[in-house]
C-alpha cells in the first residue's frame, strides 16, 4: 500500500471528485472500513483508530487498487484493455517512441515527465483520467487538454 508523499498529496487532491462515486452505487467500498488507511490532519492512520464523526469531513481514505478498480465500473475485459493503453502511454517517454505514437498522443505528451513510482498512483491516474477527463501535473489535477497528433 503506498503511503507516500505523493500519493497522499494526489488522493488528497483526488478526494473531492472520488467521494461521489465512492459512495454511489452498490460498491463495498467502504466494507472493510475499520482496516483501510486514511489521512487525517496529514497523518496516516487506521479508521479504527483515530476516525470518527467529530473528524470525518477532515479525513480521506488511501485507496487500494482494487478499490479504484471497481469504482471504474468497466467490465474485465475493458478495464484490462483501456489500463494497458494507459500504462504503456504512462512509460513511452519519447514522440518518436513506437508506443507514444500509437496510443493516445494527449495523454502521452500530459503524462511525459510525471514520475508515477507505484501502482496505486497509476490506478488513480487512469481513474482521473478516464472519469474526469484530468491529469496529475506533479501538483494538482488539472483538465486533460486533448493535442493533435503532428
Amino acid at each position: 500500500m503506498d503511503t507516500s508523499e505523493t500519493y497522499i498529496k494526489m488522493m488528497g487532491k483526488a478526494w473531492p471528485y472520488l467521494k461521489d462515486d465512492a459512495h454511489s452505487g452498490n460498491l463495498m467500498l467502504f466494507s472493510r472500513r475499520l482496516r483501510m488507511l486514511y489521512v487525517l490532519d496529514g497523518k496516516v492512520v487506521l479508521w479504527r483508530d483515530k476516525i470518527n464523526t467529530g473528524n470525518m469531513d477532515r479525513a480521506f481514505p488511501l485507496l487500494e487498487q482494487d478499490q479504484l478498480q471497481e469504482m471504474l465500473g468497466f467490465d474485465l475485459e475493458d478495464l484490462v484493455k483501456l489500463f494497458y493503453e494507459f500504462a504503456m502511454c504512462m512509460w513511452a517517454s519519447y514522440e518518436d517512441d513506437e508506443i507514444y505514437r500509437r496510443f493516445d498522443y494527449g495523454l502521452c505528451h500530459h503524462y511525459a515527465n510525471i514520475e508515477i513510482t507505484s501502482m496505486e498512483q497509476l490506478w488513480l491516474a487512469f481513474y482521473m483520467t478516464e472519469k474526469r477527463n484530468k491529469y496529475w501535473n506533479g501538483e494538482d489535477w488539472v483538465k486533460k487538454i486533448d493535442t493533435p497528433q503532428n
